[in-house]
C-alpha cells in the first residue's frame, strides 16, 4: 500500500473520532518483541484541521530503541503530541502503534536525525523532554523542537494546527531559545555581533520570514565565526 493511500486512510479513520486527544490500548506482547512495546495509536483530533505528522508520507526509518537498532520500520511522527508511530500490518488490516517513548534513544526521519533528549548529552540544560531535531552539530548546535499548536479560526469558527517550533542554539555549554533577531544576538555574544549582523544584511534575512534554510544558514556562519576565533 503506498504511503499516500496509508496517510488517506488514516485521516479517514481521524474524521471519524471525536474530538480531544490520542488514546490508545495497551499492545499484548506476544505480538511484538517487547522492545517495540507500545500503545494502539488512535488518532483523535476531529474537528480540528491539518495535518499533525511532520512527514507528509509515510517512511520506512531506522530507530535506536535502547541498545538495538531497528531499520526500516514504516513510521510517522505526530509532533502534535511528540510520538513516533509505527505502521503495523496485522494480517488485511494496517493498524499504528504509539512507541514507548523511554526506550527510544533516537531515529531518523527523511534523511533527518532526531534524538531523544533523556538520552543525549544536553538532557541536564533544563529543556523541555522530548524529541529534537539535531539541525546542525559542530562547534556549536541547533537543536528544533518540532511542535504544533491548536489556533482558532474565529471567522469560520474552526480551529487548526499552527506550526510552533523551537529552535535551540547551544554554544559555549550554554542553551539559548533563539526566535527573532534579538535572541540571536544575545546568543552570538558581543566580540561577533557586528559580524553577524552584516551577515544577515548582506543576505537581506528577515526574521518574521525565516523558516529553517535561513536559521541553518545563519547557525553556519556563526560557527565559522567560532571555530576562526579559537
Amino acid at each position: 500500500m503506498s504511503g499516500l493511500l496509508l496517510l488517506q486512510c488514516f485521516f479517514s479513520m481521524m474524521g471519524a473520532a471525536q474530538s480531544g486527544a490520542t488514546t490508545g490500548a495497551a499492545i499484548p506482547v506476544q505480538l511484538l518483541d517487547n522492545l517495540i512495546q507500545g500503545r494502539w495509536y488512535v488518532a483523535n483530533y476531529f474537528p480540528i484541521r491539518g495535518n499533525p505528522f511532520l512527514n507528509q508520507n509515510l517512511s520506512t526509518e531506522d530507530v535506536q530503541l535502547l541498545d538495538i537498532r531497528y531499520k526500516a520500520l514504516p513510521l510517522w511522527y505526530d509532533i502534535y503530541i511528540d510520538e513516533l508511530i509505527l505502521s503495523f500490518n496485522q494480517g488485511a488490516e494496517f493498524r499504528y502503534i504509539q512507541l514507548n517513548k523511554e526506550q527510544i534513544r533516537h531515529f531518523d526521519l527523511e534523511g533527518r536525525h532526531f534524538i531523544n533528549l533523556a538520552y543525549s548529552p544536553y538532557r541536564d540544560m533544563g529543556l523541555r523532554p522530548g524529541y529534537y531535531e539535531v539541525a546542525f552539530q559542530d562547534k556549536i548546535v541547533l537543536l528544533v523542537k518540532r511542535k504544533l499548536e491548536v489556533k482558532a479560526d474565529q471567522e469560520n469558527l474552526r480551529s487548526y494546527f499552527s506550526r510552533a517550533d523551537i529552535r535551540i542554539l547551544i554554544k559555549d555549554e550554554q542553551h539559548y531559545s533563539i526566535s527573532n533577531r534579538s535572541s540571536l544576538m544575545e546568543a552570538v555574544g558581543p566580540d561577533l555581533k557586528k559580524e553577524m549582523a552584516a551577515f544577515i544584511k548582506r543576505n537581506k534575512i528577515r526574521f518574521k520570514k525565516a523558516g529553517d534554510a535561513e536559521w541553518l544558514q545563519m547557525i553556519i556562519y556563526l560557527n565559522e565565526l567560532q571555530t576562526a576565533t579559537r
